[in-house]
Order: structure tokens, then sequence, then C-alpha cells
């Protein structure tokens, strides 16, 4: 019976982990497809346009707890590198312009959101659950995707990929 227990524990992790949303995402979505979003500012913008900086991709909706508790992290991050080498773009997938400014005040967020409502851009990217975070490397390819990432590992990642030993303090140089 024992035996049994073990196999069968041992089977569940095979499993789970041969069907990682992250790992299994990445195989499908290397190269990850272009989109022109506006802002929560009215500018459109492209991820061609990012082209050469490492780009971090925070799908989110309001009304979902996860997503808020994500947006520390990120402002954190957003705050800590220059634009030049990072750029955050956080999409929000399903809201009005209204509701998503409203959570941009009440939250606080200080990156760029992105109104993706009415676009086809979580099918293209074959969002598996939100929040969800794509990090795409200064080459263009999808380097990283996580359902959920703190600063710590997300500022591990973009030093691996950067080559940097600390981010700055600060974007004011």
């Amino acid at each position: 019976m024992k035996r049994k227990t073990i196999l069968l524990l041992a089977i569940m992790v095979i499993l789970l982990i041969g069907t990682s949303t992250s790992f299994g995402q990445l195989k499908e979505l290397v190269i990850p497809p272009d989109f022109s979003l506006v802002s929560s500012d009215g500018d459109t913008v492209t991820l061609f346009e990012q082209q050469g900086k490492i780009v971090i991709l925070h799908f989110w909706k309001s009304n979902w707890g996860t997503c808020h508790a994500e947006i520390p992290h990120l402002n954190k991050v957003y705050e800590s590198y220059p634009d030049s080498l990072v750029q955050i773009f956080g999409i929000n997938i399903s809201d009005t312009p209204g509701k998503v400014l409203k959570e941009i005040k009440d939250y606080k967020i200080a990156y760029p959101i992105l109104i993706g409502r009415g676009s086809s851009v979580a099918r293209d990217y074959k969002i598996p659950s939100i929040p969800y975070l794509y990090i795409i490397n200064q080459e263009g390819t999808v380097d990283f995707g996580e359902m959920f990432l703190v600063y710590k590992n997300i500022n591990k990642i973009i030093d691996d990929l950067s080559n940097t030993a600390e981010p700055n303090e600060s974007k004011d140089f």
C-alpha cells in the first residue's frame, strides 16, 4: 500500500512538472507577437518599438487580488531600472479605460498600463491564467513566463539578462 501511494505521488509530480503552465507556454511562445495597444495616457504602444530592451508584460485585470499583490513588486522594478534597459507594461485585459484609470490611481501603479480589452492580445499571448507575466529579452524572445513573481525574482532575471550587478536606486541619473 505504501509503495502504491509513493508511486501515485511520483506520477502526480511528474504530471504537474510536465504540464507546467510556464514551461508549456514558453515552448509555444518563443517569439512574442507584436501588438498595438493604447495606453491609459492615450499613446499607442507596440512591442516592436521596445527592441533592445528587456520588456516585462504583466497581464492583469481589476478586482483580482493576486493581480493587485504583484503591483508593488512591479512598481519597485519600474523605479529601479532605467527605461533604456527595462520597460514594464501592465496589460489590462478585461476592463474599460475608466475602470483602468481608477485602478491606476487606487493602487498607485507607476508603470505604463495598456488597454487590452477588446483586443486579441491575451489570446495571441496564450495567457493561461491571470495574472501572468512574460519577460522578453533584448533579442526579442520570451525568456520567462510565470503566474506571479516578486521583486527579488524579477530582479534576478533582469540581472541575468543584462549582466548588471545591482539595479539603480532611481530612474534619475
